[in-house]
């Protein structure tokens, strides 16, 4: 399961304020390489864009490879390693991003609305808001059309508003 960054280092910042360590500067430091690793990847030759990928993964690999000594310290390190497997995702395949803050942006509108009217009043309604919400954000996306998707599961007919 991919975490968004800004969450991974918000989580680093809050521990670093509880108690600050080398290891938080160091977790901090890969997560903003890997960053800048993707904002440079096309003005790198692929030699040299490869090898830094494999840094990181020798790094991380390192980095979270020891427990920390108490419960403080393993936070950060128990977080980053349960999603090591995805953690550079972004680097391997172009479009995918960090974070995800721009699908948290386009679902807010969404979430505004669900909160002022339609299916908040039910836990079921809320879920089922929050679903086709998602569906549509991303069909609008994929510059489908969200109403054709539908149809077949509702049996409905939109041009003449028959079943």
């Amino acid at each position: 399961m991919k975490k968004c960054y800004a969450h991974h280092l918000k989580a680093i910042s809050q521990a670093y304020k509880q108690k600050p360590t080398h290891y938080l500067k160091e977790a901090r430091a890969l997560l903003k390489a890997a960053m800048l690793l993707d904002t440079l990847r096309t003005d790198l030759p692929p030699p040299e864009g490869t090898q830094r990928r494999q840094y990181l993964d020798q790094r991380a690999d390192e980095l979270f490879k020891l427990p920390r000594p108490n419960a403080i310290d393993e936070q950060v390190p128990q977080r980053l390693r349960k999603r090591r497997a995805c953690l550079f995702t972004f680097l391997d395949y172009p479009g995918v991003e960090a974070n995800n803050n721009r699908a948290e942006r386009s679902l807010r509108p969404a979430v505004i609305a669900s909160k002022l009217s339609c299916g908040n009043k039910t836990e079921r309604g809320k879920r089922t808001w929050e679903v086709l919400a998602s569906l549509a954000a991303t069909w609008s996306q994929r510059q489908q059309d969200f109403v054709e998707h539908l149809r077949p599961w509702i049996g409905l007919d939109f041009r003449t508003s028959e079943r």
